[in-house]
């Protein structure tokens, strides 16, 4: 079945984990862990929600570091990312990025490793301030 025109396709955004970053533990990079962690959280598939490792996004100074990453919404870099303490925020402020009209949640909204790890936000392409 088709979606009619004038409906907007669901809300997803693509959380991206730095699978180099980190200290080894156990044989393991602290980036992979968080992967590992965040993978087996993520089981709600309606949720809008894929989580997917990169080699590098090259915040070596601030590992552990994710990326939520969206259509037409802004892209967030987040470092300092703790695998043990952090993954179910991560899920959670993945779940305020879909649920923003542009990807941009209230600080109400973000847990604590967002509000203190922003590497940089950036715009989606073609953006325009609206007004």
């Amino acid at each position: 079945m088709e979606r009619p025109a004038d409906v907007a396709p669901p809300a997803s955004v693509t959380v991206f984990v730095c699978e180099a970053c980190g200290a080894e533990q156990g044989g393991v990079m602290s980036g992979t862990k968080l992967l590992n962690a965040l993978q087996e959280r993520n089981t709600d598939h309606s949720s809008g929600i894929t989580v997917t490792g990169v080699d590098c996004l090259a915040v070596c100074e601030r590992p552990v570091t994710v990326a939520f990453a969206a259509e037409g919404k802004w892209t967030y870099v987040i470092g300092d990312v703790d695998p043990d303490r952090d993954a179910d925020d991560v899920l959670t402020a993945a779940g305020a990025v879909v649920a923003s009209p542009y990807g941009v949640p209230e600080m109400a909204d973000r847990p604590t490793f967002f509000r203190r790890g922003v590497v940089s936000r950036t715009p989606p392409p073609g953006w325009e301030m609206p007004t």
